[in-house]
């Protein structure tokens, strides 16, 4: 059983890299990829979290597949072969190690080192958010998609990782419930009001992924007690040192 589950753990990985990079080459498959990808990772995660359809297998599939989704929607907007090959490598591994987490968490409570989860959880919807925002955005820029449709499917995966982020971190439901309206709201308006700036997709992604950082970043230690002033000052610090860098860096159309 448990040679079964590392075999299917690394058939995640050959599949996704394996597929993407035959999508490069053959793009009337990508959708059909897509859709195998997305049911084996529904079947990877049902078979990691004991078989059982609840509130736990659906949360933990939610980063997952929203990372997946996003990488595979950002990859029709990145024209550079070595680019690509590097963020098929990347996500490949990130899937991967995610995967192992929760292997690990149900099944070889020994390999498990306390809060990798919810560390890798964090990071990982970081760069979830980075994929499917500047994948929208593309959507919006080059074929000129509606701006509201786009931020209404925004604000709902924004929803969706916010959720889990707080979930992941053991918070009350009744706890972060007024976060999970707030936070996605304000990133809804900032989405919108980004379509209307003369930036790239990519930069509007990273900027609106960088005040994301700080937003859940600042609530998530709200919630659990431990914000204070060196708390507030290193993720203002960090969030304001990023934009700068991304500001004066940014080649603006």
């Amino acid at each position: 059983m448990f040679l079964f589950k590392r075999l299917l753990l690394y058939f995640n990985l050959i599949f996704w890299i394996g597929g993407l990079e035959y999508v490069r080459l053959n793009k009337t498959w990508a959708w059909w990829f897509l859709g195998l990808a997305v049911v084996l990772l529904f079947l990877t995660i049902f078979d990691f979290t004991k078989k059982t359809f609840n509130r736990r297998f659906f949360n933990f599939l939610i980063t997952p597949l929203i990372f997946s989704v996003s990488v595979f929607g950002s990859l029709l907007f990145v024209f550079v072969d070595l680019y690509y090959h590097l963020i098929v490598l990347g996500s490949g591994i990130f899937i991967y190690l995610f995967l192992e987490q929760i292997l690990n968490y149900f099944y070889f409570a020994v390999r498990y080192q306390p809060y990798t989860l919810e560390y890798f959880s964090f990071y990982w919807n970081m760069l979830a958010v980075m994929a499917f925002s500047s994948c929208l955005f593309g959507f919006y820029i080059l074929y000129q998609f509606n701006v509201y449709l786009l931020a209404g499917i925004y604000l709902a995966l924004i929803f969706l990782v916010t959720k889990e982020i707080f979930w992941v971190n053991k918070i009350e439901w009744n706890k972060y419930a007024l976060f999970c309206v707030a936070i996605p709201l304000i990133m809804f308006e900032l989405f919108v009001v980004f379509s209307y700036l003369p930036s790239s997709y990519y930069v509007n992604a990273i900027i609106l992924t960088v005040i994301y950082y700080v937003l859940i970043g600042l609530s998530k230690l709200f919630l659990q007690e431990k914000l204070n002033s060196k708390n507030l000052l290193s993720h203002l610090i960090v969030g304001g040192v990023s934009m700068l860098v991304v500001l004066f860096t940014a080649q603006w159309i």
